[in-house]
């Protein structure tokens, strides 16, 4: 298929920002300060890089050029994806990796230097080769038409076999097969409707890339009830700007319960104070402690997501999606990769985000095997059928990532 008119610009744009850089550290090499870390010549390449990124984006920095003091999201248009591939861009430019710190607390283009200069870690080698665990799998029919049915199709057909393997902080492994993720999704089902929640109702995850995200997604499903991700607090000085951004969403989407987990549930009880729609704030724990119930019946033209944006360039936007909706994006998704069953998908990208909840959690349902991993250079050189690249993919690197299996 040939390429539109705005994606070859847009690939124009890359290629001539990224050219822009490598001319300029051309030019410094030429005179023997590209690895120097004399902070004045460090401010300069930060700068380069900043300033290729922003423009990459599109955006029109608020002073007209990238200066140190820029705040990435609010002068730069710099969101959370965004910040994980200028990271990683950074990472590559410098040859140093950066404390996971450094993701959520860097907020100025000035807080970067900082990083650099403090050098991080050394760039890791090359990883070691993935050992694919299971062999290939049966895809689920194209007769399931929602994502419960699929789930139950392979919780039915082969309970025992991995729907995801997540990548823990501490780089060991957990995995879910299908037939314990079912399991759990209904027993957060039955706690949902212990506390109210009905057909329809909107349910906040306001989770992290965890073992418990995925149970807490498809529960929300099998109760009737419509999932809306949102991204957990990560910065502890900007706790008002994070509650106003997600009073707005919650707002919003009306939600009737907030799930989260132990460590931000005050947060979150100040999120109840403000949204009238909230009936309370919970954790999965105390979901867990519910008689089980039947799934409720599911339509592949009822709701499966409501999607938002970050919000950190104006208030959040929402689109609502099917089931018929995110199914036929994740089929043709695998259609255009060529994804067999015995593949396996790497996804580095955070579950609270629509590509990455397709890629890493819904998609193994339909596709391949698939894994997410915490930082993006862990899996780098690791055999992989398909994997979403910082520069040519969605710009992610959540602190923690899953492998994910087939549908």
């Amino acid at each position: 298929m040939p390429l539109s008119s705005g994606r070859v610009s847009c690939y124009r744009s890359r290629a001539r920002t990224r050219a822009e850089v490598d001319r300029g550290e051309a030019t410094l090499e030429s005179i023997g300060i590209v690895n120097t870390t004399e902070p004045r010549i460090v401010e300069q390449r930060v700068l380069a890089h900043v300033g290729a990124f922003v423009s990459e984006l599109g955006s029109t920095p608020v002073r007209g050029r990238v200066v140190l003091d820029d705040v990435l999201d609010r002068d730069l248009g710099v969101g959370s994806l965004e910040r994980v591939e200028l990271l990683t861009r950074l990472e590559e430019g410098f040859g140093v990796r950066f404390p996971d710190p450094v993701l959520a607390e860097a907020e100025s283009v000035r807080d970067l230097v900082a990083a650099v200069l403090a050098g991080g870690a050394p760039s890791a080698g090359p990883a070691e080769e993935a050992v694919v665990p299971l062999a290939a799998g049966v895809p689920a029919p194209d007769s399931a038409g929602t994502l419960i049915e699929v789930l139950r199709w392979h919780a039915e057909t082969d309970p025992d076999r991995v729907h995801v393997v997540l990548r823990l902080d501490d780089e060991g492994e957990q995995s879910i097969t299908y037939g314990e993720l079912w399991g759990r999704a209904g027993t957060v089902a039955a706690g949902l409707r212990a506390r109210g929640v009905a057909r329809g109702d909107a349910v906040a995850l306001m989770l992290r890339t965890e073992p418990g995200f995925f149970a807490a997604f498809f529960g929300v499903l099998l109760a009737g009830a419509v999932p809306v991700p949102i991204y957990p607090p990560t910065r502890p000085g900007h706790l008002e700007e994070y509650a106003t951004r997600q009073v707005k969403i919650l707002d919003n989407a009306q939600a009737k319960l907030l799930v989260t987990f132990a460590e931000v549930e005050r947060v979150a009880g100040l999120l109840r104070a403000r949204v009238r729609s909230l009936s309370g704030v919970t954790t999965l724990e105390r979901l867990a402690t519910a008689p089980a119930t039947p799934p409720a019946t599911v339509r592949p033209d009822d709701p499966a997501l409501i999607q938002y944006t970050s919000g950190s360039t104006g208030d959040p936007k929402g689109v609502l999606l099917s089931h018929a909706n995110l199914l036929a994006n994740i089929r043709a998704i695998g259609r255009a990769l060529g994804v067999r069953s015995d593949d396996v998908c790497v996804s580095w990208l955070p579950l609270y985000h629509d590509m990455g909840l397709a890629c890493g959690s819904a998609r193994c349902t339909t596709a391949c095997r698939s894994s997410s991993c915490r930082r993006w250079p862990s899996w780098r050189g690791r055999r992989a059928g398909s994997a979403r690249s910082p520069h040519t993919g969605p710009r992610s690197r959540p602190r923690r990532t899953s492998r994910s299996i087939s549908a």
